[in-house]
């Protein structure tokens, strides 16, 4: 029949046994319905769509055909070639070939199909597969090979002694399969459908079943060595005989095996970490001797329950293995355990575990629950100290009343817990994440809680005397009424209270609080609350205290060296503070201050007040006028700081540390502060200050600030921003290093720079007339519209410059180096620009009228000058000169 057309052709029932429809012409409309096609030759063949239900295909050759959405329901496929088996031993000779096309089966059924072995097997191999229907056929003793059955439909299927191990399973559906002794060895069969499957014999080696349903099914003999089936169902199956070997253990983590039956099974190395076996048969097993509950459970009829379970460690101590243990919805009242039971990696869901009749306290005192999972789990007063709670996981996890002293919690994953007057003494809890946790009235004392997230945690009521909180983060942490005191016991009291060095505390709340003796050095309190807390000898040296409030707090032999204040509230606080230098309490109200004299005035060296600060006696009424302010020391007679030498006026301050303060409300005028270090602060008036050697880098002088005249000879003003308007005429810089400077549209007019350092400084519209920047080093400056008339540049390095726009109208650049600046535009009308570099420079638009160029070097210079109108260039290097035709030519006159 080569070459036939038989399209269309209704062929239902035909007899086409041997046939070569190679080259024939078929299409969807060609009806092989119960055609006998036994051994034809189709390969190649376009026959997507077409019906071939119940045709009887034997032996044909389908290679490489078209099949998509074809129909095979109920058709006879017994050692059909559909795939390429390159194996002749299963295969034969004759019908194994390597390189050829496996047929293309999408979407095409073949439910009840019969692809059982004849005289050679069905070959599928490599065939995809993926999505077929292949409901109630029949593959027992199939060539299957790699082929991709992904998504597969196989239920009702049989497929006994079928070798799948190369096969493509993922989310194949084997629902009501017969799959006896059939191979799934080392396969990845994630959420895989068998319920109600028959699986005698079948070999699930090293499978990886994680999520599988095994609901239903029978598995005797089943062949579960090594095999992953953590999470995964066998509700109601039957599992008869070994499942697993001691040295190849199955697991079955999480499973859910409630109503099974298991007869004869050894379990010894099993894993059967939190299984929920309610209900469950267990007839002659072996348990793991780690998860010894198993036996525990077990009521009189063989089935295991949990309310059997709980009733028997009721009545008797349980073992101490109870490792891996799962209750859900129990309660556990008045149950004494052994010490050191081992509950690690239990599940305890919806559990209660508390006081039983007569107020019998549950006991397990170091209990190792290490890796459990807590899900709405209430310890009530039970005694536990010494318990290891390492790497749990845990949501809503109470424990009212309860005792964990000592309690290990590393690596736990806690989400808002709740401690309410638990005790908690001597707790390991490092690096925690409590957040938003309920700690009311714990004991917390000596405990450690460094680096732990106390975002939003109440500890109100709380003692955390003497514990470890260095370096928390506890942005709105309630500490209200809180003692953070020094712990006390037989052997006396502990040197220092709660440490919370370097914590964030912003906005925390510490109203009521003892926090005498507690450590809280350099810590972050913006906007914390503490007003009418005992802070009696507490460290806040270094500590940020913007907008603190301090109202009515004992402050009594505090600290508060280099501490900021600012905008602090310290009204009608009490007590002498030890410390006060280098203080910065700008804008803080001190209304009602009592703190006695401070002898000697060095108590308060370097302290900081400013024109908002708030700071006068109250009136006969007890009555703070909050209107009447100081601005410097000289008005403080008028305060009970009376004598504190403020950063102001001739202030004297070699070498004070001022770094990051902001000083733009003081007047700095004759100030002296060389060698102090002024990193990061801000500045405003300064009018001949001495920074002579000072460190300002990255410090910023406000627009508009006076610093006429002050001296920064020698200073480091890296990274410097001076804004724009600042005033700086007639300021000394010699030798001072601004690389990098921001000082954009700043006033520098007389300036001395000499020997300066600019490179990569910004100096946009800078004014710099009759400044002297001889032998000053701008490299890469850019001085875009600078204005520099009669500015000195003798020697000064300029490589690489920007002097775009910029006004240097009879400047001096005598030897100095402008090799490939950029001078668009640039003004140097009478400059004396003699024995300068200029190689290689632009200066489109340049203005050279009249200019002195004796000697000076342009090769290679490039753009066309404005002009050089009467500009003299005798001796002058032109070699290369670029610069295009002049017209009129009188702009080029010499």
């Amino acid at each position: 029949m080569a070459g036939t057309d038989l399209q269309g052709t209704n062929l239902a029932g035909s007899k086409l046994a041997r046939a070569d429809l190679r080259r024939s012409r078929l299409n969807q409309a060609t009806n092989l319905e119960g055609a006998v096609m036994t051994e034809a030759r189709l390969s190649g063949q376009d026959l997507q769509g077409n019906n071939l239900a119940g045709a009887d295909l034997r032996g044909a050759d389908l290679r490489g055909a078209t099949l998509e959405r074809a129909k095979f329901i109920g058709a006879d496929l017994r050692g059909v070639l559909i795939g390429c088996c390159p194996e002749a031993m299963l295969m034969g000779e004759a019908r194994a070939e390597a390189d050829c096309e496996p047929a293309r089966l999408r979407a095409s059924d073949f439910s009840g199909a019969d692809l059982r072995r004849d005289t050679w097997p069905a070959d599928l191999w490599a065939a995809d597969m993926r999505g077929l229907a292949l409901l109630g056929a029949n593959l027992t003793g199939t060539v299957v090979g790699p082929a991709d059955l992904r998504s597969a439909r196989l239920s009702d299927a049989a497929a006994l002694g079928t070798d799948f191990r190369a096969a493509r399973l993922v989310g194949a559906i084997f629902t009501n399969a017969r799959l006896n002794n059939a191979l799934f060895r080392s396969q990845d069969l994630p959420d895989a459908q068998f319920d109600a499957a028959e699986l005698t014999g079948a070999d699930f080696e090293s499978a990886y079943l994680v999520g599988a349903n095994f609901t239903g099914a029978w598995l005797e003999g089943t062949r579960l060595h090594a095999a992953d089936l953590t999470g995964a169902t066998l509700r109601s199956s039957t599992i008869l005989g070994d499942i697993d070997d001691p040295g190849l253990p199955a697991t079955l983590t999480s499973a859910d095996l409630r109503e099974s039956r298991l007869v004869g099974t050894n379990l010894v190395a099993t894993d059967y970490c939190r299984a929920n076996f309610e209900g469950a048969v267990l007839q002659d097993i072996n348990q793991n001797p780690e998860m010894p509950w198993l036996f525990v459970g077990l009521a009189d009829n063989g089935a295991w329950t949990q309310r059997t379970l709980i009733e028997k460690m009721r009545s008797a101590r349980p073992p101490r293995e109870l490792r891996c243990l799962r209750l859900v919805d129990a309660e556990m009242l008045g149950v004494e355990l052994f010490d050191q039971t081992d509950f690690r990696r239990a599940l305890f869901q919806r559990v209660v575990i508390g006081p039983g009749e007569g107020d019998v306290l549950s006991s397990m005192t170091n209990a190792d629950f290490t890796g459990a999972v807590f899900d709405d789990v209430t310890f009530q007063e039970v005694q536990m100290a010494g318990s290891h709670f390492n790497n749990i996981t845990a949501t809503l996890l109470k424990m009212p009343g309860s005792v964990a002293d000592r309690g290990t919690f590393g690596g736990a994953r806690m989400e808002r817990p709740e401690f309410v007057n638990t005790s908690l003494v001597s707790a390991a809890m490092a690096g925690q994440d409590l957040s938003g946790a309920v700690m009311t009235g714990a004991n917390l004392s000596l405990a450690t809680l460094e680096g732990a997230v106390l975002i939003g945690t109440n500890m109100s009521g709380a003692r955390l005397r003497t514990a470890n909180l260095r370096g928390v983060q506890g942005r709105e942490l309630d500490l209200g009424n809180a003692s953070l005191a020094p712990y006390a016991d037989a052997g006396g009291e502990r040197p220092i209270g709660a440490d919370l060095s370097g914590a964030d505390l912003q906005a925390a709340r510490f109203g009521g609080a003892d926090a005498s003796k507690a450590v809280l050095r350099g810590a972050s309190l913006v906007g914390a609350n503490m007003a009418g807390a005992a802070l009696v000898r507490v460290d806040f040296s270094e500590a940020n205290m913007t907008s603190a409030n301090l109202a009515n707090a004992a402050i009594d032999q505090c600290s508060f060296h280099d501490t900021r204040l600012i905008n602090g509230d310290l009204s009608d606080a009490v007590g002498k503070p030890s410390d006060f230098r280098g203080v910065d309490l700008s804008g803080a109200n001190l209304c009602g201050v009592v703190w006695g004299e401070f002898n000697p005035a060095a108590e308060w060296e370097g302290a900081v007040l400013s024109a908002a600060t708030v700071c006068p006696p109250k009136n006969e009424n007890n009555v703070c006028n909050t209107t009447a302010t100081i601005a410097t020391f000289n008005g403080a007679p008028t305060c009970r700081l009376f004598g504190v030498p403020d950063v102001g006026e001739f202030a004297n301050l070699p070498g004070a540390n001022l770094a990051g303060r902001d000083l733009s409300a003081n007047s700095l005028r004759r100030a002296n502060l060389s060698g102090a270090n002024l990193a990061g602060s801000i500045i405003g008036d300064a009018p001949e200050a001495n920074f002579t050697e000072a460190n300002l880098e990255g410090a910023t002088i406000r627009a508009g600030s006076d610093l006429t005249g002050a001296i920064f000879t020698e200073a480091n003003l890296t990274d410097i921003v001076i804004e724009p308007g600042a005033v700086l005429t007639g300021v000394q810089l010699v030798d001072a290093n601004m690389r990098g400077a921001l000082i954009d549209g700043a006033i520098l007019q007389d300036a001395n720079l000499d020997s300066a350092q600019l490179s990569g400084a910004s100096m946009r519209g800078t004014v710099l007339d009759e400044a002297n920047l001889n032998q000053a080093g701008l490299g890469g400056a850019d001085l875009t519209g600078a204005s520099a008339q009669r500015c000195t540049f003798v020697e000064a390095n300029l490589s690489g410059a920007d002097l775009s726009d910029a006004n240097l109208t009879g400047a001096n650049l005598n030897k100095a180096i402008l090799t490939g600046a950029r001078l668009a535009r640039t003004v140097l009308t009478r400059a004396v620009l003699s024995g300068a570099l200029l190689d290689a420079v632009s200066m489109n638009g340049a203005r050279f009228d009249t200019a002195d160029m004796r000697g000076a070097n342009l090769t290679d210079a490039r753009g066309r000058p404005a002009t050089v109108l009467g500009a003299n260039l005798s001796g002058a290097n032109l070699c290369g000169l670029q610069w295009g035709e002049y017209n009129p030519p009188e702009t080029f006159t010499f």
